[in-house]
């Protein structure tokens, strides 16, 4: 900065020619100096506005350009040091330490305070602080309040105690502009890491179903299927233990055509009724219900598995023919003749047509169409009627 002073003398004459010294400075230091002309120049590198934010300079301009003898004036020059990012934040401790309960999240773990003596309120000051370590599952996220430049860290997914009863997150801080160039070096600033260690509350685990679905193959042979016998146990397992759930009830959840009957305690599964391949309930040969587990404690937690009833196809159905009158126009001698069964596949199509000789009147050949049909062709002239 320049300094200037006026003199009433006639100008250009060493009588009006003024120099500018500095008399006094506080906070002392020597920080400054100016020269016989005015301008004012930063003397000292320790300039750090974290020890003076503000100088006051007593400056003084003399005539007869500073010889003894001039007259002289002072007057008082204040000068406000700028912020400059020359401060690293830093944490109130080396390590933290923060508990959390399994199977939750969206909650705030913690508030991790930075220190930062540059202008507080700054972008210099304010903090911006980074999971390195141990979260890259992404379970946790930080982020900061501008008001208290603290990091809040968040849980963003549930953690399971017993895949994760300890954490150990490595975290920096560093602001939110980047470090003055005169203290960045050619690397770059190298920033500390810090020490979160993250407990999980183990919390009783609720029981489920394993598999989640449960296949039960049976027949639809009467003979080989007894509606008062038990066809399967579906348990839950306790999720702490990993053994069959204790201290719980069983019920059906859902059962469309009331198939099955499920024991509350011991969770034995029987049929009530006969399986049918070719009911309407089934899906691709299989019927789905659900089955629940309640424990007994309040509030209750609760299980929903899966069963699958695998219904094995028994031939129980004849062929049929799908008409039993076909219209035939002269001079064409032959028909499609087409036939369906109930039954699936071994014991449904493709089918084999015959024509049976007693009582047939004509004489008829069968001739292949496709799996469920034939061709009725005559071997002899045909004439207006009816023929069986």
């Amino acid at each position: 900065m320049k300094i200037t002073a006026t003199d009433a003398d006639e100008p250009g004459n060493i009588n009006s020619q003024i120099a500018y010294s500095i008399i006094d400075q506080q906070p002392p230091g020597d920080m400054f100096s100016i020269s016989k002309d005015g301008i004012v120049r930063v003397k000292s590198s320790a300039l750090d506005r974290e020890t003076a934010d503000q100088y006051t300079l007593t400056v003084k301009g003399q005539d007869l350009n500073g010889e003894p003898g001039g007259h002289s004036a002072t007057r008082t020059v204040v000068i406000n040091v700028q912020d400059v990012n020359d401060n690293l934040p830093t944490l109130e401790k080396v390590e933290y330490e923060g508990s959390i309960e399994e199977n939750t999240e969206g909650v705030e773990v913690m508030r991790i305070r930075a220190e930062d003596l540059d202008l507080e309120a700054s972008e210099n000051w304010e903090a911006v602080f980074d999971i390195v370590r141990g979260n890259e599952a992404g379970y946790f996220s930080i982020k900061t309040d501008t008001a208290t430049n603290e990091g809040i860290l968040m849980l963003d997914k549930a953690l399971d105690y017993e895949d994760h009863p300890i954490l150990d997150l490595g975290l920096i801080v560093k602001n939110k502009v980047p470090l003055y160039d005169g203290l960045r070096g050619t690397s770059g600033p190298t920033y500390k890491t810090y020490w979160i260690k993250i407990n999980v509350k183990n919390q009783p685990e609720g029981p489920s179903f394993d598999p989640k679905v449960k296949a039960i193959p049976v027949s639809e042979e009467r003979s080989s299927v007894n509606i008062n016998e038990v066809i399967t146990r579906y348990t839950a397992i306790d999720g702490d233990t990993g053994k069959v759930a204790e201290n719980v009830r069983y019920a059906k959840g859902s059962d469309p055509d009331n198939w099955f009957t499920i024991d509350p305690k011991t969770a034995d599964i029987k049929l009530n009724k006969m399986p049918d391949r070719e009911s309407p309930y089934l899906i691709n040969g299989t019927y789905y219900a659900k089955v629940l587990c309640f424990t007994e404690d309040m509030p209750a937690k609760t299980a929903t598995g899966t069963i699958a009833i695998q219904v094995e196809d028994f031939n129980d159905h004849c062929p049929t023919l799908t008409s039993q009158i076909q219209t035939l126009c002269i001079p064409d001698d032959a028909v499609i003749v087409n036939a369906k069964d109930e039954d699936f596949f071994p014991n449904g199509s493709p089918f084999t047509f015959e024509i049976i000789p007693e009582g047939t009147q004509g004489k008829w050949q069968v001739e292949h169409y496709n799996d469920t049909a034939a061709i009725l062709r005559a071997k002899e002239t045909l004439w207006p009627g009816l023929y069986e």
